[in-house]
């Protein structure tokens, strides 16, 4: 090795102060412009992959939340309630009127305009003869499609058991949009 040093005159390099310094200022200079423009635009490169980093971590930890509600879900349906209907509330007889003021609340609400009401027990014969009464609610309306579904998805779905029995809409020859419709809905009711 040391006769390459001498091939090379790496000896007088050293020796001499002035070449000493001059290479270490080249060295500097090179190092400087190394981290001026590459480096620089290295770092703003990765500066760009900032947000989407961040990002890409908010959707990673939406799917997480997402997938946790799913398995939930997926763990409530594997488990069968039984009494599900139950877990809705049943009027007494005397509350029936208050149910109907309910329906007609709601339906002002949706901007059903309710023409006819009535309400009566379902005939039952003896042998189906239990502590629960089936009533029937007939209701006469016009409303719009959206607006049928709405209505009808609010009273299904509030804290009192309802359900659709039988539906009629006849289409209004005056106004295209409107629609009137005949609706019996099925309701227990507690002796």
């Amino acid at each position: 090795m040391i006769p390459i040093l001498k091939q090379l005159n790496l000896e007088q390099l050293f020796l001499d102060k002035k070449k000493l310094m001059l290479v270490g200022v080249i060295c500097l200079v090179v190092i400087f412009i190394d981290i001026s423009f590459v480096m620089k635009l290295q770092l703003a490169g990765l500066g760009a992959q900032g947000p989407k980093i961040t990002k890409l971590k908010a959707d990673i930890d939406k799917f997480n939340a997402d997938l946790a509600k799913m398995q939930s879900l997926k763990n409530m349906d594997g488990k069968k309630q039984p009494g599900a209907v139950l877990l809705k509330k049943l009027l007494s007889e005397g509350q029936v009127t208050t149910l109907l003021q309910n329906i007609s609340e709601t339906a002002k609400k949706n901007g059903v305009r309710i023409s006819q009401i009535k309400q009566a027990p379902e005939v039952v014969s003896v042998k189906q003869a239990t502590s629960l009464i089936p009533y029937l609610i007939s209701l006469d309306f016009t409303a719009d499609y959206h607006t049928l579904g709405r209505f009808l998805n609010q009273l299904e779905n509030g804290e009192i058991f309802i359900a659709v029995q039988d539906m009629r809409i006849i289409p209004n020859a005056e106004n295209s949009v409107s629609q009137a419709c005949s609706v019996t809905l099925k309701t227990y009711v507690k002796k």
